[in-house]
């Protein structure tokens, strides 16, 4: 009787043995996830390498068909609370070690995050073909398509990205003591996007704009910083890029226009510097992301409903339409020619707020009214300077006149470059003459917009 019930113990029910048998992933990594299940939910706590290890192999078991549900299991419930822990960490309290464990950690969910983004797309590609056969293009028309699959990981990159966890949280004064590593964060934005992070956040965003499965807006508010770290990194990049590359083109065009039986040459040894017109169509990358990023988050906040919209906290929301006003207003710094731009974005300011205006919830009609506010303020600071100043009474006729705006000086947009204006007279007999960079010499100066 005793050995029957001992038996009867040792004996694992029967749903479990074949749930053991169908997952892929060997005995040896399910007991290992298993026992970190247990020391983070009894302890809360995790052996360094064991982060690392537990990771790495759950990623590794669920890229092949079928992937390991086992797999599955231990990152939805355990890789949120991992990733909390390292980041919990102060840099100045651990050693070198524990330091490559923190990031290659890491760098092992930013690797999760990634692959569920591209199986949710290709989820929803196939799903696209399946129901109409139109190649996947669903996503341009009127109608929102019903996304096929979610990525269950994306909440984690809020976490990895937040520049205020205390393993990245730089000191407040050079006097205080043991401050983070904000460069780690640095690099962990720009590894996630080199490993395609970004690129399969652009068509996952925008399939569920306007739906209820968008990510979260304290997700969205990390991803917008992130990408505003990336365009402060590449921007310039991108505007060399890009002029090098007309250089390049304008050089050849002449060269053939004098020559036209010969053969293009080359400007000089390419393997001793990159390539012009490939460094161009590698930023024309970072340009789909991050407009397709940001135009995603626009369409999205556009297209909400009302009663979606209560649920959000009007302070998340505001910080969404601050980053993407940042990101709007540096890619018109740098002469953006897309989809970006500070006129635009006060089109989308100016929709955003009336449609504020005009829902019942009086929450969102106040955050409204004082967006619309802020509109007005910012367009008086935005307002382009007068074109000319008519200049009487200053003593000479040689002074008075007519000083125009330095077309030079300005932007399609009417806005200064370099933020200093130039106004010039057209002296009688040829020549210009140089006025005040406030509008001329002293006198009397009337405007002319």
């Amino acid at each position: 009787m005793d050995q029957a019930v001992v038996l009867a113990d040792d004996a694992a029910p029967p749903h479990e043995d074949a749930e053991a048998e169908a997952d892929p992933a060997p005995e040896s990594a399910v007991r290992l996830w298993a026992d970190v299940s247990e020391t983070l939910a009894s302890k809360s706590t995790v052996v360094w390498q064991m982060a690392v290890e537990t990771l790495v192999t759950a990623r590794a078991h669920l890229l092949p068909d079928p992937p390991s549900p086992a797999a599955r299991r231990f990152l939805d419930a355990n890789m949120t609370q991992i990733v909390n822990i390292l980041l919990d960490q102060r840099p100045y309290q651990i050693g070198p070690a524990e330091k490559g464990c923190v990031e290659k950690s890491l760098c092992a969910a930013l690797l999760v995050i990634r692959d569920d983004l591209a199986r949710a797309n290709g989820a929803d590609e196939l799903a696209d073909k399946t129901s109409d056969g139109d190649g996947g293009e669903g996503t341009d028309r009127g109608e929102r398509r019903v996304p096929a699959a979610e990525a269950p990981s994306l909440p984690v990159l809020e976490h990895v990205l937040n520049k205020r966890r205390t393993y990245y949280k730089a000191a407040s004064s050079q006097w205080s003591r043991g401050g983070g590593m904000p460069e780690v964060r640095t690099h962990m934005i720009m590894t996630f996007r080199r490993l395609g992070g970004l690129r399969h956040l652009v068509p996952y965003l925008e399939r569920r704009a306007g739906g209820p499965d968008f990510p979260a807006a304290p997700v969205v508010i990390e991803v917008l910083g992130a990408v505003i770290v990336v365009l402060n990194r590449v921007g310039g990049a991108i505007l060399t890029a890009e002029g090098d590359a007309r250089v390049r083109r304008t050089r050849e065009a002449q060269r053939r226009l004098r020559n036209p039986s010969e053969a293009p040459a080359d400007d000089g040894p390419r393997d001793a510097v990159a390539d012009p017109e490939e460094q161009t169509s590698k930023h024309e990358a970072y340009v789909y992301e991050i407009e397709g990023i940001v135009c995603a988050v626009s369409r999205h906040l556009l297209s909400l409903d009302e009663s979606i919209l209560k649920k959000v906290k009007l302070d998340l929301l505001q910080q969404v339409v601050n980053h993407l006003k940042t990101l709007h207003s540096q890619a018109n710094r740098l002469g953006s020619a897309g989809r970006l731009s500070t006129a635009l974005f006060y089109d989308f300011w100016r929709d955003f707020s009336l449609k504020l205006v005009k829902t019942a919830s009086l929450p969102l009609k106040l955050f409204g009214w004082d967006n619309v506010t802020r509109i007005i303020e910012g367009s008086r600071e935005m307002a382009p300077p007068p074109r000319s100043y008519v200049v009487s009474g200053a003593g000479t006729p040689f002074v008075n006149g007519t000083y125009e705006l330095d077309p030079k000086r300005i932007d399609e947009e009417g806005n200064a470059r370099d933020g200093e204006l130039q106004y010039l007279r057209r002296v009688p007999g040829g020549g210009a003459e140089k006025g005040a960079a406030a509008g001329g010499p002293a006198g009397a100066a009337a405007a002319v917009p």
